[in-house]
C-alpha cells in the first residue's frame, strides 16, 4: 500500500520572510537596490513641485538670462548621480550573481543532502538516493544542511521555486540542472512550479517540511519501511494529474533519474 503523508499547511511567506542564507542575501540586496533607486527618485519628486512653484506663471521668480547656455553643476546633478547609481547597481548585480550562484554548494556542517527532483504534469517527485526513499509533492529536509538538488523534467519545462529558501531554477527534459539551498530553522514552507505548463499549473505546489537533524534521521528510518516506488508505479505517476496527495515510498530504482534523462537523449537520436 502506498504511504500517504499527513497534510500540513505551509506558511505563505516569500523572499522577504527569509528562512535561509540565500533569501536573506536576496532580501538585503533588495533593500540596497531600493535605497539606490531612492537616491534618484526622491530628489525628483521633491524638486518637481519646488520648481513648479518657483517658476509659476502667476508669480515669476526666476532671473531672466537670455544668454545662458551651460551649467556644470546642473549637468553633474542631472547626469552624474543617475550614472553613479547605475554603475553601483551594475557592480552589485555582477557581485551578487556570482556570490549567489544556485549551482554553488553552501558551506554548512555535514555533507550535503542529495535530492533528485523529477518534475511531472502536475506534480514533483523527490528521490533521496543516499537515504533510499522517495516522496511525491512533499519535500522533507534537515535544517542547517546544504540541500543539493539535481533536477530534470519528464514532461514540459518547469521551474522549481521555494520562495523562503531561494530557487526558481528551470528544469527541462533530457537535461539536469542544479540548485543548492539551506534552511536555517525548522518549519513548514511552500514550494511551487513558477513556469506555466498547462491546465494543472495553479495546483502544482508542495510543502517543504524542514526538520531538525535528529527528527530528519528518524523520519528517514521510518520511511524505509514503506513499499518501494516501482517502475509501474512511476509510470502511473507520470501521467498528467493535479492535486496529488503527498505520499512516500521506501525506495526507488537506483537508476530511475538517469533513465529519465537518457530517455530523451535516445528520442532525439532516433531516426525520423
Amino acid at each position: 500500500m502506498i504511504g500517504v503523508l499527513p497534510v500540513r499547511v505551509a506558511a505563505a511567506g516569500g523572499v522577504i520572510d527569509a528562512a535561509g542564507p540565500i533569501t536573506a542575501a536576496q532580501t538585503a540586496n533588495l533593500g540596497l537596490v531600493g535605497v539606490m533607486v531612492a537616491l534618484v527618485i526622491v530628489p525628483l519628486f521633491l524638486g518637481l513641485p519646488i520648481i513648479l512653484w518657483r517658476y509659476r506663471l502667476a508669480r515669476p521668480g526666476g532671473a531672466y538670462r537670455p544668454d545662458w547656455e551651460f551649467s556644470r553643476s546642473a549637468e553633474v546633478a542631472i547626469w552624474g548621480l543617475p550614472a553613479a547609481v547605475v554603475a553601483a547597481l551594475a557592480v552589485n548585480l555582477w557581485y551578487g550573481t556570482h556570490r549567489l550562484d544556485p549551482s554553488r554548494a553552501i558551506v554548512a556542517p555535514g555533507p550535503p543532502v542529495a535530492v533528485q527532483v523529477v518534475a511531472l504534469d502536475w506534480k514533483f517527485v523527490f528521490l533521496y538516493p543516499r537515504e533510499g526513499i522517495a516522496t511525491v509533492n512533499r519535500l522533507v529536509i534537515p535544517a542547517g544542511r546544504d540541500i543539493a538538488f539535481t533536477m530534470t523534467s519528464d514532461a514540459t519545462m518547469q521551474s522549481l521555486l521555494i520562495p523562503r529558501l531561494g530557487g526558481q531554477v528551470y528544469v527541462m527534459a533530457g537535461m539536469a540542472t542544479h540548485l543548492h539551498v539551506l534552511a536555517d530553522r525548522p518549519g513548514i514552507m511552500r514550494g511551487l512550479n513558477a513556469q506555466y505548463n498547462g491546465a494543472g499549473f495553479a495546483a502544482q505546489n508542495f510543502a517543504v517540511d524542514v526538520l531538525n537533524p535528529r527528527d530528519y534521521a528518524r523520519w528517514t528510518v521510518q520511511m524505509r519501511h514503506r513499499p518501494a516506488l516501482s517502475d509501474a508505479a512511476y509510470q502511473a505517476l507520470s501521467q498528467p494529474s493535479a492535486r496529488v496527495a503527498p505520499r512516500a515510498y521506501g525506495g526507488a530504482p537506483p537508476d530511475l533519474f538517469g533513465r529519465i534523462i537518457a530517455k530523451y537523449s535516445t528520442m532525439a537520436q532516433a531516426p525520423r
